[in-house]
């Protein structure tokens, strides 16, 4: 009886810590990318579009490399969500639309926010 108790209090650890990590790396990284995005709004505005692509692109690969994990972690849905804001911003900025990309950029960045909100362990989530 002993045993099982121990063996069932490990396992409970073991899941409570996985829960702990991909919380703290949900936060990072949506973190992370959002920061890389955030000086694509100013490139697009002055209209300088070959930085804003090169911002674009280096936000994407750190999306691409995070992107493998959250699909173990999350909902499918937010990923896509994602996925869609990425594509439809690429897509404003290779039209050269400064008013679009900011429009897209502000979609993209309210996803990549919410998704740590969603996972948090607060009230609001609980109820």
């Amino acid at each position: 009886m002993t045993k099982t108790i121990v063996w069932l209090g490990l396992v409970f650890l073991l899941i409570l810590g996985a829960c702990v990590c991909s919380q703290i790396f949900i936060d990072k990284s949506s973190a992370a990318i959002g920061a890389a995005l955030t000086p694509l709004d100013g490139a697009a505005q002055r209209g300088d579009w070959p930085e804003t692509r090169a911002v674009y692109d280096r936000a994407k690969a750190g999306w691409e490399k995070a992107e493998k994990l959250w699909k173990m972690i999350l909902d499918h849905e937010e990923i896509r969500d994602i996925e869609a804001g990425f594509a439809e911003l690429g897509k404003t900025i290779e039209l050269e639309d400064g008013e679009q990309t900011g429009q897209k950029l502000a979609a993209l960045l309210f996803y990549l926010h919410r998704v740590p909100e969603n996972r948090e362990l607060s009230p609001e989530n609980i109820l």
